[in-house]
């Protein structure tokens, strides 16, 4: 059954210990009242290394507080591991006031995958903020010069054609067994193998056919003409990138990974808002907008109760789609 859905991917929190970080709990006012936030110093926790796509969009996050003034001083805090759940439960057991994490797509798999403890049910959502399309892509002297040449060796021998991803069942693998199923590929049988670095040595290496990987994270190799793409999991074609969408190709597949925060589970309905409206000032920005566009992001802001339902959504839809396509029971 072809698809024609809409994911972008994410992450969650990470390891704090913030006791001795000088955090005051902020000045709740009562009821109807302004609450002010953050009070001080702000801590984001990102559940992924250094370097990494979480990473990469907690510190222009937190560069964009500070070059334009909303906050003098931010840390971010990276504690990686099991697709960041990890780092969930240390938010969850830890965090303070002043302090957002980092969570997405690839946390609501991750809690899945891992049967989790601590889930996001233990947080709450903050904001949805970017979301990045998946591509396909071969080496230069691939094969495989166009989609209908690699779906063709796909469906003749599936697991013979190893296809490099992030994580099993993070969102490149998803995008992968998505595209294999509307093609008439039975998704289950997929030879996908996982990297940390997301395999982009072994693609260009020829050890694997293709790989699955965001925009962002091979658009060097891209540019450089080191890597072909065969398929963007966007709508439409992505400005600069002269690449076709499944789309248009006959494959009904929109896919991308997303990215977001949460705030602590104990937040109370005023600090909620004011940490609404204090992401809504950062989302506008010049910083901020100029990262969106620099990192090839669709912005996707969403506060309060347009990002509660969007992470419901999602969740949902994670419940669905992994043990269908047979990475969960």
């Amino acid at each position: 059954m072809a698809l024609t859905r809409r994911i972008m991917a994410t992450t969650a929190v990470a390891a704090l210990a913030l006791t001795g970080c000088g955090q005051q709990k902020p000045a709740a006012g009562g009821e109807g009242e302004e609450t002010s936030w953050p009070t001080g110093s702000f801590t984001l926790m990102v559940p992924g290394d250094a370097g990494g796509g979480w990473d990469g969009t907690g510190r222009a996050l937190t560069q964009a507080m500070e070059t334009s003034g909303l906050v003098q001083d931010t840390q971010v805090i990276n504690q990686g591991g099991a697709a960041g759940t990890i780092g969930l439960a240390s938010f969850v057991e830890n965090s303070r006031e002043n302090s957002l994490s980092i969570s997405g797509s690839t946390m609501i798999g991750g809690i899945l995958l891992t049967d989790s403890a601590v889930t996001l049910d233990d947080v709450q959502p903050a904001a949805v903020l970017i979301s990045e399309p998946v591509v396909l892509a071969v080496r230069a002297n691939s094969p495989y010069k166009s989609l209908d040449d690699f779906l063709s060796a796909l469906k003749k021998d599936t697991e013979g054609t190893s296809v490099a991803v992030g994580s099993t069942g993070g969102v490149d693998h998803l995008g992968f067994a998505q595209v294999a199923e509307a093609a008439g590929v039975d998704p289950t049988k997929l030879n996908a193998v996982s990297f940390k670095d997301g395999g982009l040595t072994s693609v260009l290496n020829g050890d694997v056919a293709a790989g699955f990987s965001t925009l962002q994270q091979w658009r060097p190799q891209i540019e450089n003409g080191d890597l072909r793409v065969l398929g963007v999991t966007s709508a439409e074609r992505v400005e600069g990138l002269d690449a076709p969408t499944f789309i248009e190709q006959g494959i009904d597949v929109e896919w991308a990974t997303w990215h977001g925060l949460v705030a602590p589970k104990d937040t109370t309905k005023e600090e909620a808002a004011a940490i609404a409206d204090f992401l809504s000032e950062v989302h506008a920005t010049d910083a901020w907008q100029e990262a969106v566009e620099k990192n090839d992001w669709t912005d996707e802001f969403m506060v309060g109760k347009e990002a509660d339902k969007y992470f419901e959504e999602q969740k949902a839809l994670y419940e669905d789609l992994l043990p269908r396509l047979g990475l969960t029971e």
